[in-house]
């Protein structure tokens, strides 16, 4: 016999198993691109990665958060006034300007 509580059944009938259902920006994502939006305001594709990736820290109540830069969750996330922005856009930035630094200094 199938255990109820280890699987259920998709929007085909077909039976999956709820250890591979589990939640992730990706998925959140998909389920929002399969809503009907008719008669509400459809957003971008960018405003639906940002919402799920919202979603996603909120109802996994991990320590991430989102990076106003590159928008993908990080633990490694700093306030500025540009608002929360990761290590690793804020390290980019730092190339960047090192690297413009250097050809205003050649010229």
């Amino acid at each position: 016999m199938i255990n109820p509580k280890k699987t259920q059944r998709n929007e085909l009938g077909e039976m999956i198993s709820l250890e591979n259902n589990m939640l992730s920006r990706k998925r959140i994502l998909r389920e929002m691109e399969l809503m009907d939006w008719s008669g509400h305001v459809e957003l971008p594709i960018c405003d639906l990665e940002w919402l799920a990736s919202q979603l996603y820290v909120r109802l996994t109540e991990s320590k991430e958060e989102i990076c106003e830069a590159c928008g993908r969750p990080n633990p490694l996330v700093i306030t500025t006034v540009l608002g929360p922005i990761c290590a690793e856009c804020v390290e980019d930035m730092n190339d960047h300007i090192d690297q413009m630094r250097d050809a205003v200094e050649d010229s």
